[in-house]
């Protein structure tokens, strides 16, 4: 341990720094806080660091007080309730499982500055507090958020305000009803991003408003459904006629297989709403078993992609990819 030690003060300051700003904060703490002098102002002259509590007692809190005005990146686990108000500078959070302190905190007047906000993932029920902080990240409470990820498996609502989060870019979300999806058009004025699962019903309004800044959509189906879907698909499509790269995943029971070589694969409604279009990728996932891709169904997947061809025509960059769910 001297000998490393040793090896590592006869360094320069600057490889130093290169070197520590790639170890967690924590990691950081517990490895060279303490030994020396210049190895502590070190630590405090890091700038972007992140720190990682997956387990937290509230006694810890002096070992990072040191460090807190320097954490760029911080992420929490499950009921690690520490006083976000001790990070200045915080521009990224992720809540790993959060918890109700952790939520109703952020619905407070903290983390002025973020930049880049995650929230859970799926199948971890916390829509409680959901709503409100749902209504502050969406009417610029964070008015300088920049990426938003809000894993709820629930469907989550978001109130219209008339505030706009103008500097929102990058969206993740779940399950989300058409007027929802229509509520982040409208309050997200350039928006880049978009991912979100479609909720059925499809949709509870007829008002449609075009985002002439979104460029990118990723459009998942959690559940099995019709191959008459498409209709459905027009009214999310038409709102984005900007749109350069479009991604839709779907599932379907491997014994409908056949439906699919008279299938359109959405490009009617593509040709009619994306004159921009650069990039579509179709990901289709079968439920069924291996064995019964073996035989008669190889070939009409083979068939399927051929159809996907043409049926696209070279007008923009486009693939259709298999996957098999037991």
């Amino acid at each position: 341990m001297n000998n490393n030690l040793s090896c590592l003060e006869d360094l320069p300051n600057e490889i130093l720094c290169d070197i520590l700003k790639y170890l967690d904060a924590s990691d950081l703490f517990q490895a060279i806080h303490n030994l020396n002098f210049r190895f502590n102002a070190l630590i405090r002259s890091l700038q972007y660091l992140c720190l990682t509590l997956l387990k937290f007692h509230p006694f810890e809190t002096n070992y990072y007080k040191n460090l807190m005005p320097n954490i760029y990146t911080l992420k929490l686990g499950y009921k690690v309730n520490i006083n976000l108000n001790g990070f200045p500078n915080i521009r990224r959070l992720e809540l790993l499982v959060p918890s109700y302190e952790q939520l109703k905190q952020l619905e407070s007047n903290v983390c002025y500055y973020l930049e880049y906000l995650s929230i859970g993932y799926k199948h971890i029920l916390f829509s409680n507090e959901l709503p409100n902080l749902c209504k502050k990240i969406f009417s610029n409470g964070f008015p300088y958020l920049k990426s938003c990820d809000l894993f709820e498996p629930k469907t989550i609502y978001i109130p219209l305000t008339s505030v706009k989060s103008v500097e929102l870019h990058f969206l993740r979300v779940d399950h989300i009803t058409f007027s929802t999806y229509q509520t982040i058009l409208l309050t997200c004025p350039n928006l880049y991003f978009l991912q979100f699962t479609i909720y059925f019903p499809w949709k509870e309004a007829c008002f449609i408003k075009e985002h002439f800044n979104l460029q990118r959509m990723i459009i998942k189906f959690e559940d099995i459904v019709s191959l008459d879907n498409s209709f459905h698909i027009n009214d999310y499509i038409s709102c984005v006629p900007a749109l350069k790269q479009l991604i839709i995943y779907q599932m379907n029971y491997a014994f409908n297989i056949k439906k699919y070589l008279k299938y359109d694969w959405f490009a009617l409604i593509i040709n009619q709403h994306l004159p921009l279009l650069q990039q579509f990728q179709f990901h289709l996932s079968f439920i069924g078993t291996k064995k019964s891709f073996q035989f008669d169904n190889k070939s009409i997947l083979n068939h399927m992609i051929e159809n996907f061809k043409n049926i696209h025509n070279n007008r923009y960059r486009s693939k259709l990819n298999f996957n098999i769910l037991q």
